[in-house]
């Protein structure tokens, strides 16, 4: 199972502010279009070969779900475990190719929401999948989404910023 990996190869996330509850995540999950399949694969099988851990079944998507999240990345110095819903969208794979280009050039990644770093790269993954929106194939149900999660993250970091 997903969560006995996490348990074993990572520092268990804190739950922090989850900005989608799982409700939400479910509910968009059973609305959104899939990645096409073959594009998936190709991504899965280049993933597996850079020694990556990707995980797409059952155990995964309760994770993921009880996390408000179709994807996610975990990293330590030892493994990076890459999570995917089996209902995963264009827009949320992407994203989570931009979010490991992202921890590859940082040193040491935290998986806390309240952290600024990370929530500014929420933002800019979000921008980027927007940006190429039209070669990723994102519906307008996934852009309106990705527009609503930067605007709440935005929020969150000015709210972070005018505490400090």
């Amino acid at each position: 199972q997903v969560v006995n990996l996490i348990d074993k190869y990572f520092k268990r996330a804190e739950p922090g502010k989850i900005i989608f509850h799982s409700e939400k995540t479910r509910e968009l999950l059973n609305k959104q279009k899939p990645v096409d399949p073959v594009i998936l694969n190709k991504v899965k099988i280049n993933l597996n070969a850079q020694g990556y851990d990707v995980r797409q079944d059952q155990a995964t998507d309760e994770y993921l779900e009880s996390r408000g999240k179709e994807a996610q990345i975990i990293a330590s110095n030892e493994k990076t475990l890459v999570c995917l819903h089996t209902k995963l969208s264009a827009s949320g794979l992407f994203e989570e190719l931009v979010h490991l280009n992202q921890i590859k050039k940082m040193k040491e990644y935290s998986i806390k929401h309240n952290d600024t770093d990370v929530i500014e790269n929420e933002i800019k993954a979000k921008e980027k999948v927007l940006k190429h929106r039209k070669s990723y194939n994102i519906t307008e149900d996934e852009v309106a989404f990705l527009e609503k999660s930067i605007n709440q993250y935005r929020r969150e970091l000015n709210e972070i910023r005018n505490k400090n």
